[in-house]
C-alpha cells in the first residue's frame, strides 16, 4: 500500500451491470411507477405526516424581514437539531418539472438512511466517550500529558489485561503533526479500538468506509480533533461540577475575573458590556445537511432561545402597536440597515455573528448579578435603547439598564445624539471604547472563509474553540493589559489638566468681575450648551440643514455666474468649459426651485431679509459638516494602521492610496470652509480675523485634528450668542475638563478591576485545595457508598473502580491547580507595579500577597500554558530545556532509529490515526 499522503485519484471506472439486468430493472421501475405491476403504486401521503420545510422562496422572504431587525442575525427557521425531510406536494400529472414521485421517494430513502446512520454513530460515540474520557485522563496522568519521552509505548496494559491469544494484530498508520508510520498494534474484544490506540497516543479515525472505500485524510484528521475538543470540554465539565461554581464564577474563570470576580461592590461598580455585529461570517444553506443534529456550544445562544426571544419581541409589538419607523442613526449605519447585501443573505441560514464582551475584550454571554448595574454600549445604542423602551422589554432590568455608542462610531450620530449617548460626554463610563468586538473580529477574521461552507456545528465549534483561547490569553495578559489602561487614563488626565491650567491663566471675557477661566465656569457652560441643543427639535434641526443646502448652492450659482462673466468669449478652447457651466448652473438653479417650494418656514431667510449674519453661520456650519464626513472616512481608513497589528505592505499600500485618493474633494472642501469662514468674519466679526483658532485650514491641520476635537462641535447651527458658542476656548475648557472626570472615572474602575481580579485567583485557589483535601480524606477514609462518588462528579466517566474516579477528578483539580498557580505567578510582577501605583505601599498582610510569596516552584517544565493543545502562554522563571529531551518530546530521530522506512507489518486492516 502507498502512502497515506499520495495524490487522489480524479476519475474511476464505475461497475457497468450486465445490460439484461438493466433492462429487468427499468422494467421494474416503470411498473413500480404507473401501477401496472404486481406491487401496489407508492402513496405519495406516506411521507405527509413529517413538518414541511419552507421553501426557498420562504427562506428568502424570512432573510429580507430579518435585514429590517437589528436585534437579530440567524433566519427565522433555525435548524435546531430536529431534521426533517424537505417534502413538496407532488402531482403525478406534472411532467414539465423534470421530477418524478420516483425520485421524490428517493430522496426520501436517502434522507433517513442518512439519518439512521448518522443518529446510530452519535449512540455510538455516547457509549464510548466516558470510558474514552477515564483512559484519556489516566494515560495523561502518566505520561504528564504525554511529555515524558516513553509517551509513544505501549500503555494499554493500564486499562486492558487481556492475553494476548485472545487478541489480534491489526496495521495501523499512525499520523503525527511532525511524522507519520505504520504500526501493528494489537486489538481486543473487552476494549474498544479507540482507546486501544489512545494507549499508544493517539486518537484513531478509520481510513477506510463500511463500503471499504478510501476516506479522505482531512476528513479522518477533522474528526479526531472533534473527538479532542469533546474530551477538552469534557474535563472543563468536571472541574466546574465538581467546583461547584455559579454561572458568574464560570464566567469569572472562562471570561474575565476583572468583571465576574468576587467582592465587587454592585451599587459602584458597573458591568460595562459592548455589543456588534459582524456579517463576514455568513453561513451558506448549502453547506448543511438537513440530517445532522446542530450542537451549539456554551458561548452562543441555542436556536430556539433565540425564536422564543424573536416572538416575544413581536407580542409585544401587537400588544403596544409598536409600528416600525425610519431612524436617522440605524439609516446612517450600513451595517444597521444594509440593503446590498440581500441576495447573499438570501443563500444563508446565519447572516453573521452578533457578539457582546467586556471591556477587557472577553466574549460573554448572561449570568450576571442581579442588582448590578449593567451599561450597554453598541454602534446604534440610541437606535438599541428606543427598541428596548417602546416594547417594553426587561422591565424587571429598566432601572440598571443603560446605553451608549461606541466611542468611534459615535462620531457618525448628530450632535444632539452624541450628548446623550457619547461615552466621553456622560457620566459612569470611564475611558470604555466600546471597540472590543471590534478586535475580536479581526482575531477571527482568517476563520471566515473556510468556515462559511463547513457545517454549521463545525463552525460554531471551530469559532468556540478560538473564542475559549482568545479570552484565555486574555486572562493571562488581563493585569497587564489593566496596568497599560491605568498609563493610559493618567496620560490622558494629565494633558487635560495642562490644557485646564493654561486656560485658567487667560481672562475670561465673558466675566463681568474680569477674573480667569475656571473650571465651575466651564461646567455651567456646558450644562447650558447641552441644555440649549437638547430644547431644539429634530424638524427645526432638519429644516436649518436644508437651509443651510440651500444657501450653500445659492453661494455656488452666484460663483458660477462670476465665472461665466469672466469667460473669454474668443477662445475656441473654452467652449466646453462653458457649455459645462450653463448646464451647471440649469441643474443648480432647478434644484433650487423644488427647495423653495418644499419650505415649510423661514421665507425671511429665502427672501433676503435681515438674516445674513445668520446665513453666514449656516454657511460654516454646511461646510463644516460636510468636512466632519471627510474626517470620519479618513479616520475609519487610517485605523487599522494604528491597530499595532501588522496588516501587510499591500495591504498598506491599498489604505494610504484609498486616503490619497479621496485628498481631491477634501481639498474642495477645505477651500470651500476657509472662504465661508473668512467672509463671515470679515464682514461680522472683524475683530477675531487674525485669532489663532481662525487661521485658514489646511490639508495638514485637517488630517491631525481628532475626532473629539471641540473644533467639530455644531455651534454654527443655532445662532446662539453664550460664550459656549462664540469662544473656542470655552469649547476647548469644556472638552478638558470631561476628559478629566472620565479619567477619574477610569482609574476608580480600574482599582476594582484589580481588586476584583486578585480576589478571584486567592479564592478559587484556595477552593481548589479544599477541595483537593476534601476528596484525598474521603479516599483515605474508604468510600462507603455511590454518594461520595456522586459528590466528586455527576459527569459520567464510564465502567471504572470508584477509587479511580475520584482519583481521576483528583488529577484534573491538581492540574488546574498548577495552571493557577501559573497564572499567578505570571501576574505577580504587574499586580506589584500596579497596586504601589494606585495605593503607593504593599499591605504585608493582604491575602494575594501573602499567597504569592509561598507559591510552590513550578515541578514540571512546560504544560504551565493556558491550555494543552496551545502550548505555554506564560513567561515565568524557568530552567533551558536540553536539547536531546526537546528532540525526544518533538519525536525526532527516535522513530527514525527504529523505523528507518516508516513501515512495520503488511496487514490487510489499516487505521488512520
Amino acid at each position: 500500500m502507498s502512502g497515506p499522503f499520495r495524490n487522489r485519484r480524479t476519475s474511476y471506472r464505475p461497475r457497468i451491470a450486465p445490460l439484461k439486468a438493466r433492462l429487468r430493472a427499468l422494467e421494474r421501475l416503470e411498473q413500480l411507477s404507473n401501477g401496472t405491476g404486481g406491487l401496489r403504486r407508492i402513496n405519495p401521503g406516506i411521507i405527509a405526516h413529517h413538518q414541511r420545510e419552507p421553501d426557498l422562496e420562504e427562506l428568502q422572504q424570512d432573510s429580507d424581514h430579518l435585514v429590517n431587525l437589528e436585534n437579530s442575525l440567524q433566519a427565522e427557521d433555525f435548524n435546531t437539531g430536529n431534521a426533517r425531510f424537505e417534502q413538496t406536494d407532488f402531482d403525478p400529472s406534472d411532467t414539465q418539472g423534470g421530477s418524478s414521485m420516483l425520485d421524490h421517494v428517493q430522496r426520501y430513502h436517502t434522507f433517513i438512511n442518512q439519518q439512521n446512520r448518522e443518529k446510530k454513530l452519535k449512540e455510538n460515540w455516547d457509549a464510548v466517550t466516558p470510558s474514552l474520557l477515564s483512559a484519556y485522563l489516566l494515560l495523561k496522568s502518566e505520561t504528564r500529558n504525554w511529555t515524558n519521552t516513553n509517551w509513544t509505548n505501549d500503555m494499554t496494559g493500564l486499562f486492558c489485561t487481556c492475553e494476548p491469544t485472545g487478541c489480534h494484530f491489526r496495521t495501523v498508520d499512525m499520523i503525527d503533526l511532525n511524522f507519520q508510520q505504520r504500526k501493528e498494534i494489537l486489538f481486543c474484544n473487552c476494549t474498544p479500538d479507540i482507546i486501544r490506540l489512545l494507549g499508544h497516543g493517539y486518537l484513531g479515525y478509520p481510513l477506510l468506509t463500511s463500503k471499504g472505500k478510501k476516506r479522505d485524510l482531512r476528513q479522518a484528521f477533522s474528526n479526531t480533533v472533534d473527538i479532542y475538543r469533546l474530551l477538552l470540554n469534557q474535563i472543563n465539565n468536571i472541574f466546574n461540577d465538581a467546583m461547584s461554581l455559579t454561572k458568574q464564577q464560570k464566567l469569572a474563570r472562562d471570561s474575565c475575573p476583572a468583571c465576574f470576580g468576587p467582592k465587587l461592590p454592585t451599587d459602584s461598580q458597573p458591568l460595562i458590556i459592548c455589543l456588534d455585529g459582524n456579517f463576514q461570517h455568513r453561513h451558506h444553506f448549502a453547506a448543511s445537511k438537513n440530517y445532522l443534529e446542530l450542537t451549539t456550544p456554551g458561548k452562543f445562544i441555542h436556536p430556539d432561545a433565540i425564536s422564543q426571544i424573536d416572538k416575544t419581541i413581536h407580542d409585544q409589538e401587537d400588544l403596544l402597536r409598536v409600528r416600525s419607523t425610519s431612524d436617522q442613526c440605524a439609516d446612517s449605519h450600513k451595517a444597521a440597515n444594509d440593503k446590498q447585501n440581500q441576495t447573499t443573505w438570501k443563500a444563508c441560514n446565519d447572516t453573521g455573528l452578533m457578539g457582546c464582551c467586556c471591556r477587557h475584550d472577553a466574549a460573554v454571554l448572561r449570568d450576571v448579578h442581579p442588582e448590578r448595574e449593567v451599561r450597554v454600549l453598541y454602534d446604534i445604542g440610541c437606535t438599541l435603547k428606543k427598541f428596548v423602551s417602546l416594547r417594553q422589554l426587561f422591565p424587571e432590568a429598566a432601572d440598571r439598564l443603560h446605553f451608549g455608542t461606541s466611542v468611534f462610531h459615535s462620531y457618525v450620530h448628530n450632535w444632539k445624539c452624541q450628548l446623550e449617548f457619547s461615552p466621553r460626554l456622560n457620566i459612569g463610563w470611564g475611558l470604555s471604547d466600546g471597540e472590543g468586538l471590534e478586535r475580536l473580529w479581526s482575531y477571527l477574521a482568517t476563520l471566515v472563509s473556510p468556515l462559511r461552507y463547513s457545517t454549521r456545528s463545525h463552525r460554531l465549534g471551530a469559532l468556540q474553540h478560538k473564542i475559549e483561547f482568545h479570552d484565555k490569553k486574555g486572562i493571562v495578559s488581563l493585569i497587564h493589559w489593566i496596568k497599560h489602561k491605568q498609563k493610559m487614563a493618567v496620560d490622558c488626565s494629565e494633558k487635560a489638566k495642562d490644557e485646564l491650567a493654561s486656560l485658567s491663566r487667560t481672562q475670561n471675557p465673558f466675566s463681568s468681575n474680569q477674573t480667569n477661566y475656571t473650571r465651575k465656569f466651564f461646567e455651567t457652560q456646558w450644562q447650558d450648551q447641552r441644555s440649549f441643543q437638547q430644547t431644539h427639535t429634530s424638524s427645526e434641526t432638519e429644516e436649518r440643514e436644508r437651509l443651510a443646502e440651500f444657501l450653500d448652492r445659492q453661494a455656488t450659482l452666484e460663483i458660477l455666474r462670476q465665472r461665466l462673466m469672466e469667460a473669454d468669449e474668443r477662445d475656441p478652447t473654452s467652449f466646453q468649459s462653458l457649455i459645462e457651466t450653463v448646464f451647471e448652473i440649469a441643474d443648480n438653479q432647478e434644484q433650487q426651485r423644488l427647495v423653495e417650494i418644499n419650505f415649510t418656514s423661514f421665507p425671511a431667510h429665502l427672501l433676503g431679509s435681515n438674516q445674513e449674519e445668520q446665513n453666514a453661520r449656516l454657511l460654516i456650519w454646511h461646510a463644516k459638516s460636510k468636512l466632519y464626513a471627510h474626517t470620519v472616512q479618513l479616520h475609519l481608513e487610517r485605523q487599522p494602521l494604528y491597530r499595532g497589528t501588522h496588516i501587510g505592505t499591500t495591504l498598506s499600500t491599498r489604505i494610504l492610496a484609498a486616503i490619497e485618493q479621496r485628498k481631491k474633494p477634501v481639498l474642495a472642501a477645505i477651500k470651500k470652509f476657509n472662504n465661508y469662514r473668512a467672509s463671515y468674519l470679515t464682514r461680522f466679526a472683524p475683530s477675531e480675523v487674525n485669532l489663532p483658532e481662525n487661521c485658514p485650514l489646511t490639508y495638514h491641520s485637517f488630517t491631525n485634528i481628532l475626532l473629539d476635537s471641540a473644533f467639530w462641535q455644531d455651534v454654527y447651527l443655532f445662532h446662539s450668542q453664550a460664550p459656549w458658542a462664540k469662544s473656542a476656548d470655552v469649547r476647548t475648557g469644556i472638552q478638558a475638563f470631561l476628559m478629566i472626570d472620565r479619567s477619574n472615572e477610569e482609574l476608580f474602575l480600574i482599582k476594582n478591576e484589580l481588586n476584583s481580579a486578585t480576589s478571584w485567583a486567592v479564592e478559587l485557589h484556595g477552593c481548589i485545595k479544599a477541595r483537593i483535601d476534601y476528596l484525598k480524606d474521603r479516599v483515605v477514609g474508604g468510600l462507603q457508598n455511590e454518594d461520595a462518588v456522586r459528590l466528586a462528579t455527576s459527569i459520567d466517566m464510564g465502567k471504572c473502580e470508584d477509587v479511580m474516579k475520584v482519583a481521576l477528578v483528583i488529577s484534573v483539580l491538581e492540574d488546574q491547580l498548577a495552571k493557577h498557580e501559573a497564572l499567578m505567578r505570571s501576574w505577580a510582577g504587574d499586580v506589584h507595579d500596579l497596586w504601589t501605583t494606585l495605593y503607593g505601599s504593599i499591605p504585608e498582610l493582604h491575602p494575594w500577597f501573602r499567597l504569592v510569596d509561598n507559591l510552590p516552584l513550578p515541578t514540571i517544565v512546560g504544560n504551565t500554558g493556558i491550555d494543552e493543545e496551545e502550548g505555554s502562554e506564560t513567561d515565568v522563571d524557568e530552567d533551558e530545556v536540553d536539547p536531546v529531551l526537546m528532540q525526544n518530546l518533538l519525536n525526532i530521530g527516535h522513530n527514525n532509529q527504529e523505523n528507518p522506512n516508516g513501515r512495520v507489518g503488511n496487514g490487510s486492516e489499516n487505521l488512520d490515526v
